[in-house]
């Protein structure tokens, strides 16, 4: 059925042409002459359908409903966009009258008791680790339902996921800017204790080389704070600049 929805909704403008009971009512009595040899009452009672429906459509000019018309194109065995183009007689074969069929559905987005018992079990486990997270989509995913159904039908279980990612998050945040501004600080000293001039071509190249960089203005601001630091400490020697500097 979403797929029927999607096909329709890219033809864009193309649709509204598609979209009258003139074209559906031509294209229903083609079908019915095609599979039954007769007319549109014939084709009613070979598709099990709800009597007189299609021809209060095609013959009294009223509108189906959209799920109607949806189930009406699964039973004869038609994509919609099909029926109304008239693409459907170019490959007659895929033509097939389902009389006792039922349409397909979305998949059900309520949980059973032990599907619910299995998600909260699952939160539990994510919820109780401060080192890593998971995304409440992932979740859903995993026990079968959709993101919005685990947001409205779960709300308090969501809510305790969205709550433990965003603290995991910050703290991890400040973990790594902690290493950060920690390695900045080595950097510097690891210059200074070589008597390497502490200027800012100097602490950025040595920062391109581990992998960090000046740019990110938190860690600018500690390497200049040590820099500062140290050169009001002891005065560093001036010595010419070395091609590559060790790493720690």
């Amino acid at each position: 059925m979403a797929d029927a929805v999607n096909e329709m909704l890219t033809l864009g403008r193309e649709a509204e042409a598609l979209a009258s009971l003139a074209v559906f009512t031509s294209q229903m009595n083609a079908v019915s002459v095609f599979k039954c040899g007769r007319g549109i009452r014939h084709l009613e009672r070979e598709i099990g359908f709800r009597k007189h429906s299609i021809c209060r459509w095609t013959e009294e000019g009223k509108r189906p409903q959209f799920d109607q018309f949806l189930e009406l194109c699964f039973r004869i065995g038609i994509k919609p966009v099909d029926l109304l183009d008239g693409s459907w007689a170019l490959d007659r074969s895929s033509v097939a009258l389902r009389k006792d069929a039922v349409p397909e559905r979305r998949r059900s987005h309520v949980l059973s008791e032990s599907g619910l018992a299995a998600l909260k079990a699952d939160v539990e486990r994510i919820v109780s680790s401060q080192e890593s997270f998971e995304d409440a989509v992932a979740v859903a995913e995993r026990h079968g339902i959709s993101a919005s159904a685990f947001k409205y039908r779960h709300g308090d279980l969501y809510a305790v996921l969205a709550a433990h990612r965003l603290v995991v998050r910050g703290t991890l945040k400040q973990q790594r800017l902690a290493r950060q501004e920690a390695k900045a600080v080595e950097l510097v000293q690891l210059l200074h204790g070589q008597h390497v001039r502490l200027t800012r071509a100097n602490i950025e190249t040595a920062m391109l080389e581990a992998g960090m960089t000046l740019k990110d203005p938190v860690t600018r601001r500690i390497a200049f704070k040590e820099r500062e630091r140290l050169e009001s400490k002891v005065p560093a020697k001036p010595r010419p600049i070395a091609s590559k500097f060790v790493r720690s």
